[in-house]
């Protein structure tokens, strides 16, 4: 039988993914998350290569999953003028809000 289920909060400023990595080190699971983030890079396919892309601003964490250890998946979405932005990629970095 796996580990119990646990909540995390991640302080405000953190880097979430080294906050996941460290909280469980050690464990074995899955991660399931949401919440609000800024400061992020995400890791995308693209045409032959893998791309980074760095996203400014606040974005709302719509859905994060992934091994206890990464990677992590995330879709991410935010409202601008010009309507609904959604990105989605193996998060490598981003502030916990």
């Amino acid at each position: 039988m796996g580990e119990p289920a646990r909540a995390i909060t991640v302080p405000e400023g953190a880097d979430l993914v080294e906050a996941l990595r460290s909280a469980l080190e050690g464990t074995d699971g899955w991660v399931q998350a949401v919440g609000s983030v800024e400061g992020v890079e995400l890791r995308v396919a693209g045409e032959g290569a893998e791309a980074t892309r760095a996203i400014r601003g606040q974005l709302t964490l719509v859905a994060l999953g992934g091994p206890a250890g990464g990677p992590y998946m995330a879709t991410l979405a935010r409202h601008t003028d010009a309507g609904l932005e959604l990105y989605g990629g193996a998060l490598l970095r981003a502030r916990a809000r």
